[in-house]
């Protein structure tokens, strides 16, 4: 199986010498809902689910991988301006919200301050995570394995802990 990135934007990657585009995607889709209604069998339906968020996931992963290398080059080979406002200005990546918290997630796994088990996370996870790193905040053994454990949604209670902040209100 041979996958590569592909730059034109109708492509989204070639599998064995085939190009892959949004349409293809979204026309299996398709395919599955109308077999879920042939069929009444909702489980094929959920398993296409599952492999969109497992896409999703390592999409974010890669991204944050790549931006990464790109920054670490353009330091290391001393570029002109700043590597996040040429990000912004030569695609479709907001700096503030996208760019600098993958890079900064993808540094933190790089150095070793987030676990390896934990590193698989989403990024939606790994975010707070990280950003609570770059604060100074450590994570020991304990948190690590209760944030492993947590769900989405007890990420940030757990953080509040660690940084000794009060829960919020809401």
């Amino acid at each position: 199986l041979l996958v590569k990135i592909m730059t034109k934007q109708s492509q989204l990657v070639f599998v064995n010498d085939k190009a892959l585009t949004e349409q293809d995607v979204y026309d299996e889709v398709d395919k599955v809902v109308a077999e879920l209604y042939k069929t009444g069998d909702i489980g094929n339906a959920t398993h296409a689910l599952n492999t969109l968020d497992r896409i999703s996931n390592t999409s974010a992963h890669a991204k944050a991988r790549l931006l990464y290398g790109m920054n670490t080059w353009w330091i290391e080979t001393k570029q002109e301006d700043s590597f996040l406002d040429y990000i912004e200005s030569m695609s479709n990546q907001n700096k503030a919200t996208v760019v600098g918290r993958y890079i900064n997630v993808q540094q933190q796994i790089e150095e070793g301050y987030i676990p390896k088990e934990l590193s698989e996370r989403p990024m939606r996870d790994l975010i707070p995570i990280a950003n609570a790193i770059a604060q100074g905040y450590e994570l020991d053994a304990k948190t690590t394995k209760r944030l492993l454990a947590a769900p989405s949604s007890e990420i940030g209670a757990i953080l509040r802990t660690v940084k000794g902040k009060k829960p919020r209100k809401s």
